[in-house]
């Protein structure tokens, strides 16, 4: 296969691909690590740079009345020659968590689901284009800036600075980056042909604070093209209380679909100052289906799993890799899990019906497993349930209920722990994200 016929294929799967979103809030790290110049914030001549100092900002407060605010930042002019331009409404730092992320156009809006209000970035671009890659709750946006076939990873806070980090993607990146980030550090995949083997992928596991200073290759994985089908790239996880990387290497342009239990097939674990390979950095990999791995425990002391094979979901101790609870259900589909703050676990378990090939859900239910899991399920009947979109706090729960009609008519109920409705998430915007 030609080396364009094969970057063409490869562009047109990543592009037919849904996007895959994570809620995943990393754990700040220490790594001993040098310095580099600071991130250049984007000013309208784009010809000279100040050093930034940037300090980690600080946990929101309680919201109790955010006045409506509307700030036009100016037009900024980036290296790429591309025009951004934000908006900014309300003041996301103060927004009451947890709160959604939901994205229509250029419009980026937050909204608390406790205090109803809402904050948002209008991001226009002229010469060139922004797709988010990740919302970091207490800073903002990074993203990467396409301007003139050049894409950079760019950082927008929520007062509308925008910052170039001085990271260029490579070529395999496809509009959405795959990355984690808190208020220390980022982590993001990247990759590209090997020049002196174009038979050879080398993707990479990149490492920067959140200025993009000390930009250091962490971990690097080559796919034999002729043996595959598709690169193989690194989906960042999430960042260790002790300072470890955990992220999955999964092939680029995976597809996604309803019958997807997980977000990841593998788990592996590289310190950033040790980044030499070992038998020991994968911890686990998904018994028969893929992307089984679904949600950590915010201290990643857990991880939960489905396997759509057997109908069984489980629990994994992410230290020692084995199972700690496990549960086979009497329904053809298992999983949507996700954690609380207090690690308590919920997830889905629903018969799918195909009817002239439009997929309904039916006795849906939505489990509940008590922290430290030693106890029986509660299981709550959700007829229509099909996706867990995130706990509300450590008593309700957001999730997703598909109608039983051909128009395929969806709603976002809140129910507690009886399983009582006690409220609904309305809006025509595309749901991103929920973070608390």
């Amino acid at each position: 296969m030609s080396r364009f016929l094969f970057v063409f294929l490869l562009f047109l799967l990543i592009a037919c691909s849904p996007p895959i979103e994570s809620t995943i809030q990393p754990t700040a790290i220490e790594a001993q690590i040098e310095l580099l110049p600071s991130p250049t914030q984007i000013s309208p001549t784009a010809t000279s740079t100040s050093e930034l100092q940037l300090e980690p900002t600080p946990l929101p407060p309680t919201a109790t009345s955010i006045p409506p605010t509307e700030t036009a930042v100016s037009p900024t002019e980036t290296p790429a020659s591309a025009t951004i331009e934000v908006v900014v409404t309300g003041d996301c730092l103060r927004l009451e968590r947890p709160f959604v992320y939901t994205q229509a156009e250029s419009n980026h809006q937050f909204e608390s689901l406790v205090a109803q209000e809402r904050c948002a970035l209008d991001i226009t671009v002229e010469n060139g284009s922004f797709e988010v890659s990740l919302v970091e709750p207490t800073i903002g946006l990074y993203g990467t800036l396409l301007s003139h076939n050049h894409a950079d990873l760019i950082r927008i806070d929520f007062d509308g600075s925008i910052y170039d980090l001085g990271v260029p993607v490579g070529p395999f990146w496809g509009g959405r980056l795959h990355m984690i980030a808190n208020e220390q550090w980022m982590v993001w995949g990247d990759g590209g042909f090997n020049p002196e083997n174009e038979d050879e992928f080398v993707a990479q596991l990149m490492m920067a604070d959140v200025n993009g200073r000390n930009q250091q290759v962490i971990y690097e994985h080559i796919t034999d093209l002729p043996e595959k089908l598709l690169p193989e790239i690194f989906f960042p996880i999430g960042i260790h209380p002790n300072g470890d990387v955990l992220f999955s290497i999964e092939p680029a342009g995976r597809g996604g679909g309803w019958f997807y239990t997980g977000d990841s097939t593998n788990l592996y674990r590289i310190s950033p100052n040790s980044p030499d390979k070992t038998d020991e950095d994968l911890l686990f990999e998904c018994p028969d289906s893929p992307f089984c791995i679904g949600d950590f425990t915010d201290d990643f002391r857990y991880f939960a799993a489905a396997d759509f094979g057997s109908k069984t979901i489980f629990i994994v101790d992410v230290e020692t890799g084995e199972q700690v609870w496990e549960s086979v259900e009497d329904r053809s589909f298992v999983g949507r899990p996700i954690f609380n703050a207090e690690h308590d676990l919920a997830f889905v378990a629903v018969d799918v019906i195909d009817e002239t090939n439009l997929l309904r859900p039916e006795k849906g239910l939505i489990n509940i497993l008590e922290y430290p899991y030693d106890g029986s399920l509660i299981r709550l009947e959700a007829e229509l349930a099909s996706d867990l979109i995130g706990w509300i706090d450590e008593q309700s729960i957001l999730y997703l209920e598909l109608t039983s009609n051909v128009n395929g008519e969806r709603r976002f109920p809140i129910i507690n722990r009886n399983g009582e409705e006690i409220g609904e998430w309305d809006s025509e915007q595309r749901l991103r994200g929920l973070f608390r």
